[in-house]
């Protein structure tokens, strides 16, 4: 099975490239050629970062339940230096029933307004997620 390691940067900066990998079979889902075709590295990258979030463990044990929403922000003022940062919206502040808490990808808590963050585009990459009768794979 082939599989991709992304090169990253720093964060808030684009992926610096994507190279081939080899690993056993039962280490990753296989990759559809579609979604090899249609993502750019850049999204490729984002939806494998997403979805090993969505696998890693939360405070105080275990996993999520249900489905991650993941977010970028947008529209900061005051703390501009967080828009295009991405995260997990975790549901209204209890504090504040007009914001809502995010935490970014690299552990900060953040309270926003709903209008300062938008939904991030999930992909499909693996062949499980195609419909197999649709694609005629």
């Amino acid at each position: 099975m082939v599989c991709f390691i992304v090169a990253s940067a720093p964060s808030g900066t684009e992926y610096v490239g994507m190279s081939v990998h080899q690993f056993r079979k039962w280490c990753m889902p296989t990759v559809h050629s579609s979604a090899l075709m249609a993502l750019t590295v850049d999204e490729f990258a984002a939806e494998m970062m997403c979805r090993q979030e969505d696998q890693a463990p939360r405070c105080g044990g275990g996993h999520a339940a249900g489905a991650t929403v993941h977010v970028f922000l947008t529209g900061l003022i005051s703390a501009a230096h967080l828009n295009d940062r991405q995260g997990v919206l975790k549901g209204q502040d209890p504090n504040n029933s007009e914001r809502f808490i995010v935490y970014l990808l690299d552990g900060k808590k953040v309270n926003v307004r709903s209008h300062n963050y938008k939904l991030v585009q999930r992909f499909k990459v693996f062949v499980h997620e195609f419909d197999i009768m649709a694609t005629g794979s």
